[in-house]
C-alpha cells in the first residue's frame, strides 16, 4: 500500500472513494491500480461548462479538494431541469 492511500490522507481514507476509476492498460485485461476523476471530468459529468468550478480564492487557484466538494453538493443540470419543467407543468395545470 502507497503511503498516498494510508488512513488519514487524502485518497481512500473516508468518502473520498466515490471518485476513483480503475486503471487498465491499453490492450490488457487485468486492472493494475485507479485513477481519480479530475475536478473537470466531474463537471463535465455533471453538466457544467469547462473550468465552471475553477474559482480563485484569495489569489490562488480553487484547489482540488475544494472543487470536488463544490461538485458534491450541487445537482446535476439535467436532473435540476427536469425537476423544475415538471414543476413548471404541475402549476400550469393548476
Amino acid at each position: 500500500m502507497c503511503s498516498k492511500w494510508a488512513k488519514g490522507t487524502s485518497g481512500l481514507a473516508g468518502d473520498e472513494h466515490h471518485n476513483l476509476l480503475p486503471v487498465r492498460p491499453q490492450g490488457e485485461r487485468s486492472y493494475r491500480g485507479v485513477r481519480r476523476l479530475t475536478p473537470l471530468e466531474c463537471e463535465r459529468l455533471m453538466g457544467f461548462p469547462d473550468g465552471y468550478t475553477d474559482v480563485p480564492h484569495q489569489g490562488k487557484p480553487a484547489a482540488d479538494s475544494a472543487r470536488y466538494k463544490a461538485l458534491g453538493n450541487s445537482w446535476a443540470v439535467n436532473c435540476a431541469r427536469w425537476i423544475g419543467e415538471r414543476i413548471r407543468h404541475v402549476d400550469s395545470i393548476a
